[in-house]
């Protein structure tokens, strides 16, 4: 008999992000209020929501690579596009991780579009701070995978995201709503695409890494 399959842990930032990962589980059981385990696609995995930015991601997921026995390690969720040719519900996946240590990291280029991707330390919303990342090279933007890249330490590491909005490329219709509706609208976007794009991406490439 085979050895089994080494488990694979998941890390998001919201609950948003975890909720259409989480739906799908089988034989899930919560380990703590962030941690979950199961299976997905039938492989074993291991769901982590680690808060938002990449001091948190980092910490958590050293901390879950500390006590369990992992694989590899995916940084998955939504992301902002800082090009025009990148739309709301694109799949990515990072080929680069901008100020990120790069050795371990590997695209899923057979699921998704490979882009430089820019770990940022917070939200971009404007158009300045969006021209700024996109000078860089930047192709999208995010608050954590560079944070879960560096707690990996050597493990296989992948990206996939899936692009919520257009980071500042103009004023959002909802901008001038009360910042709580704001969130919420944002929460409720970032759950449809993930469980109607990058979930079932997620597992069909589950099911060809056995």
């Amino acid at each position: 008999m085979g050895s089994p399959p080494a488990t694979t842990l998941l890390v998001v930032a919201l609950i948003a992000e975890a909720l259409p990962l989480l739906k799908r589980l089988e034989r899930a059981r919560m380990l703590s209020p962030t941690l979950c385990a199961g299976l997905l696609a039938g492989q074993p995995v291991l769901l982590l929501r680690c808060g938002v930015g990449r001091r948190r991601a980092e910490q958590a997921t050293a901390r879950v690579m500390a006590e369990h026995t992992v694989g590899r390690v995916l940084s998955l969720g939504t992301c902002g596009a800082l090009t025009d040719d990148l739309m709301v519900g694109a799949l990515v996946t990072a080929q680069t991780i901008l100020d990120a240590s790069s050795d371990e990291l590997d695209a899923l280029t057979a699921h998704a579009r490979p882009v430089v991707m820019a770990t940022v330390p917070r939200v971009v919303d404007t158009a300045d701070h969006r021209a700024r990342w996109a000078a860089r090279g930047a192709q999208v933007c995010e608050m954590e995978a560079a944070g879960v890249l560096s707690a990996a330490a050597g493990h296989p590491f992948h990206t996939l995201k899936v692009v919520s909005d257009l980071a500042g490329a103009r004023a959002p219709r909802i901008r001038g709503l009360p910042r709580s509706l704001r969130v919420t609208a944002f929460q409720l976007r970032a759950y449809r695409l993930v469980d109607q794009r990058l979930a079932p991406t997620l597992e069909a490439w589950l099911r060809s890494a056995r």
